[in-house]
């Protein structure tokens, strides 16, 4: 298959696991649930809407933008509840004071190569010589002779806080390049990562370039990875990219998965928060590969 074609596959592929996902309803209401915010979390939410909506006759407008946006606009009032796969910053505490997170799962951070790749474990060291651009091909980790293409994600996601959080990295966006140094480091490398938005464009990446390497949700890289076969996840330090691990306490990079309201919810907003958090909405968390509070 041509490179072309296998972009279109996988885009194809990974867009019907979003639309399957979209809420519709047959009976309109004048009431409209406004929700944004962070795209791990979204599938987790458009579905419970589309449920949820379904059975007392509201209409949900779900929306992406990444956790730094859907916690701006719970907190300036612009939707009735954010997303976000991380918790509440101080700076947004400030901002923001009557702001409550809600957590309804858990989920990890992988680092993922394409499948073709025979590299399977990863240590912080060797992800901050990648993104510093000091160790630019695979033969260098003992893999084959292939150049490193490394993507990271665009200022705003709580997948990029994480990432550069735990490999003690600081970043610099300058249009859709990013620039990273070691903390604590006076300058920032010249070799550039390409940004990308949501998981899936970070998959979507990988898969159709056996040299790349990012970083996305466990969740979303093990959904892609069982239905895809074109990406795989990392070993981080030895300990593999599991939901079991996440769960156990044993793999180093972990969040949560929150849902944000400006005060406490009440009404309609609560009884959708409670649906979350109740048997069926927590299997909606586990059948899409995140890890529930039970």
């Amino acid at each position: 298959m041509s490179k072309g074609g296998l972009r279109l596959s996988i885009f194809i592929v990974l867009s019907a696991l979003l639309f399957l996902t979209t809420p519709s309803f047959s009976q309109p209401s004048s009431k409209v649930i406004k929700i944004n915010g962070s795209s791990t979390v979204r599938p987790v939410v458009r579905i419970a809407a589309r449920v949820f909506g379904r059975k007392h006759k509201i209409r949900f407008e779900v929306k992406g933008g990444g956790s730094s946006k859907g916690v701006r606009s719970a907190g300036q009032g612009i939707v009735d509840i954010g997303m976000a796969s991380r918790y509440l910053k101080d700076s947004e505490k400030q901002k923001y004071p009557d702001l409550i997170h809600h957590t309804i799962g858990y989920d990890g951070i992988a680092v993922i190569v394409n499948s073709k790749n025979p590299i399977k474990n990863i240590t912080k060291k060797e992800i901050q010589g990648i993104y510093t651009g000091r160790i630019r091909n695979w033969k260098e980790l003992g893999g084959p002779d292939m150049k490193i293409t490394f993507i990271s994600k665009e200022e705003g996601r709580s997948t990029l806080d994480l990432f550069i959080e735990y490999a003690h990295l600081e970043v610099k966006q300058e249009g859709e390049k990013m620039f990273h140094r070691i903390k604590g480091y006076k300058n920032f490398s010249k070799v550039p990562a390409e940004v990308i938005g949501p998981n899936s464009m970070a998959i979507v990446k990988v898969a159709e370039n056996p040299g790349a390497i990012a970083y996305v949700s466990i969740g979303a890289a093990e959904r892609a990875e069982h239905k895809l076969g074109k990406i795989k996840r990392l070993s981080l330090e030895g300990v593999e990219a599991t939901k079991e691990n996440v769960k156990n306490g044993t793999y180093p990079i972990t969040r949560p998965l929150n849902v944000v309201t400006k005060g406490k919810p009440t009404g309609i907003i609560k009884k959708f928060i409670d649906y979350l958090y109740s048997r069926q909405g927590q299997n909606i968390v586990k059948n899409l590969d995140y890890i529930p509070l039970r």
